[in-house]
Parts: structure tokens; C-alpha cells; sequence
């Protein structure tokens, strides 16, 4: 029996159902005030963080439950949205490898399709580096590049490594990028 253990890596990118809406919202989202990020030091990237409203997180509800149904968890009581903001990637433009800890799910909505040149959204593997040449050369996943369209959401758990490539066309790359907290209740 081929059993994996400890297999806590995974995504799932979708069209949500109300996707043209959401790229209608986020066509022009409200800013919010507070515009000073504590990372992006070692990214070249423009960014600008949007308000959390209640009309965002309702906005978001739906593809965050069917995140939940596929892959058979229930969805939890409380959703808190941490941090939102938008991406702009102009030639030149990328994000290095990070991840979003103390965080629970990550979500990626992108606003442009994928095209050739354009940069690519990845999932690095933490722990590669503790390989052996064996397992290097026999069932190694360095990295997984994730192909794009307008109006696809991608969700993740928070802890895994991503970025995004150096952005090679000269079609601006949008997205709309968020974190998400389930506060237990008691």
C-alpha cells in the first residue's frame, strides 16, 4: 500500500461563480489609507493595499466555501480577511519566494490572463534542499509553475513558499492578493 505521510502541500485554482463580478469590483477597488507594507524589500513590484469590507469578504464567501468543498473540509464559522492588496507587474517586475505565516489561506485573484513572456506565479518546496541525489533525480518537484486566466481564483495554505517570476512583457500582470484568518471560536 502507497500511503504519502505528512502531505501538507496543496492548491486549488478555480473560475468562481461570481467572478465577473469580482473582476467588475476589483476593476476599481477602495484603497485603503494605510499604504506602508512591511515587506517587499527584496520584490520589484507595484503594490497598493485595498480597505477590508464586509462587501469584499461576502464578495469572496462563495469561492472560499467551494475552496472548502473540493477539498471536503467545512468551511469554518468565522472568516477574517488580514490583509488585501493589489499587484502591478510591469516589464522588470517580480516577487521573490515568501510565504504568509501566521496566516491561514492565501487567495490570488488574477485580473489578466496569462500570456507568453508574462510572469509566472510558482509553489517552491521547502524542503528539497534535504534531498538526497537519489531523490533528487527520481521524485523531485523543485517547483510548480501555475498557468493563469483572467477571473481564476487560486487558493493556498498560508505556510507554502511562492512567488512570482520577472515579468518579461510588456502587458501589465494584475492581481488581487489576499490573506484570510479562522479565528476559533470559543
Amino acid at each position: 500500500m502507497l500511503r504519502p505521510v505528512f502531505c501538507n502541500y496543496f492548491y486549488s485554482k478555480f473560475f468562481p461563480e461570481n467572478y465577473t463580478e469580482l473582476l467588475d469590483y476589483f476593476d476599481n477597488p477602495e484603497k485603503s489609507s494605510n499604504q506602508k507594507f512591511l515587506w517587499g524589500k527584496n520584490c520589484n513590484v507595484g503594490k497598493e493595499r485595498l480597505k477590508k469590507t464586509d462587501e469584499v469578504l461576502n464578495l469572496l464567501k462563495s469561492s472560499i466555501n467551494d475552496f472548502f468543498k473540493i477539498f471536503k473540509f467545512n468551511p469554518p464559522n468565522k472568516i477574517e480577511i488580514e490583509d488585501i492588496w493589489k499587484c502591478v507587474y510591469d516589464r522588470g517586475s517580480y516577487q521573490e519566494t515568501h510565504d504568509h505565516c501566521g496566516s491561514d489561506l492565501t487567495g490570488v485573484f488574477f485580473l489578466t490572463d496569462w500570456e507568453e513572456g508574462a510572469s509566472e506565479f510558482f509553489f517552491k518546496d521547502r524542503h528539497n534542499s534535504e534531498l538526497t541525489e537519489f531523490w533528487h533525480s527520481n521524485y523531485s518537484y523543485d517547483s510548480t509553475k501555475i498557468k493563469y486566466e483572467k477571473g481564476e481564483i487560486l487558493y493556498f495554505p498560508s505556510y507554502m513558499l511562492h512567488g512570482v517570476t520577472q515579468h518579461q512583457s510588456e502587458v501589465t500582470r494584475k492581481v488581487i492578493s489576499f490573506n484570510l484568518k479562522f479565528p476559533q471560536i470559543s
